[in-house]
């Protein structure tokens, strides 16, 4: 039987930030990565003024029949800095959490598809995000190692082989600009905020 589900803007959820705290904690607590944090660390992005963006940023998914809660993700602002020092304005998608029972039956996908529709919508021109290849490749993710970048604050490379940035412009045309650039996923968040950033459970 087809489960059906929808996706909303946070702001007209039938559900409270408590609630959708919850709800992220439980989610995170079957993943294989995570520090416990990942309620908190949306809260500190959702009310960061560095990390404001001017277009819906965050949405979650609802159970059609039940109205029960099943997915959640949030964009923010990061920046891109340039081999020449220049800032470039980048969005992060992270962190994206499904309810356990509900995995692998395409929420996640139309919560990110959504997440991709509204920066394009937004005429923003870097998306990127922390998470699985061979998943966000679907969707048009390549590997920061094929444009030249680097994770600011990452000096082991340890980030490197899960750093995706999707263009949303062209994507067949590399972009040159970021050619030796460095992306702060943190923007002077403490450095143990990575694992949170890091997780993706679609």
């Amino acid at each position: 039987m087809t489960q059906s589900f929808r996706i909303l803007d946070y702001i007209h959820a039938p559900c409270t930030a408590t609630e959708l705290a919850a709800f992220i904690t439980e989610a995170f607590a079957t993943a294989t990565h995570k520090d416990g944090t990942e309620a908190e660390l949306v809260y500190r992005l959702r009310n960061d003024p560095a990390r404001a963006l001017r277009f819906p940023n965050e949405f979650v998914a609802l159970d059609e029949q039940t109205q029960e809660l099943v997915g959640h993700v949030l964009l923010s602002r990061t920046t891109i800095t340039t081999a020449y020092g220049d800032a470039v304005g980048a969005v992060l998608l992270a962190p994206v959490c499904v309810k356990r029972e509900r995995r692998s039956r395409g929420i996640g996908s139309a919560l990110i598809d959504e997440c991709i529709r509204q920066c394009r919508l937004a005429n923003e021109k870097w998306l990127v995000v922390l998470g699985d290849p061979a998943y966000y490749g679907r969707f048009g993710f390549r590997l920061f190692a094929e444009y030249g970048l680097t994770v600011e604050g990452d000096p082991s490379g340890e980030l490197l082989p899960f750093s995706q940035v999707l263009a949303l412009t062209d994507p067949a045309e590399k972009p040159e600009l970021l050619d030796k650039a460095r992306v702060d996923f943190l923007m002077g968040y403490a450095e143990s905020d990575t694992r949170s950033v890091t997780v993706t459970m679609a």
